[in-house]
């Protein structure tokens, strides 16, 4: 029975954490999209350039978002957090 609430507390682990990561590249798309629209709606090639570095900086943030889950995933599975509950 003690089995089966851990893979329980688990599963709710990782649920927890894709919703926060979900939310977190949710907000970072709409905010990309907002700067591709104005990119498209200007003509400045200096403020297209600094449009484009913040781009950038948010798909970098989406990339650092899936390797986060992915690390939290690894350290569910191998049962860090209980490891470290003992000291």
């Amino acid at each position: 029975m003690q089995g089966n609430t851990r893979e329980d507390e688990r599963r709710r682990k990782r649920k927890g954490a894709c919703l926060a990561a979900a939310a977190m590249t949710v907000l970072v798309l709409l905010y990309v999209g907002l700067l591709v629209v104005l990119i498209r709606g200007e003509e400045n090639l200096f403020f297209d350039g600094i449009l484009l570095v913040y781009i950038a900086g948010g798909l970098a943030v989406i990339i650092g978002v899936g390797l986060a889950l992915k690390q939290r995933f690894a350290e569910i599975s191998r049962g860090e957090e209980e490891e470290a509950k003992k000291y």
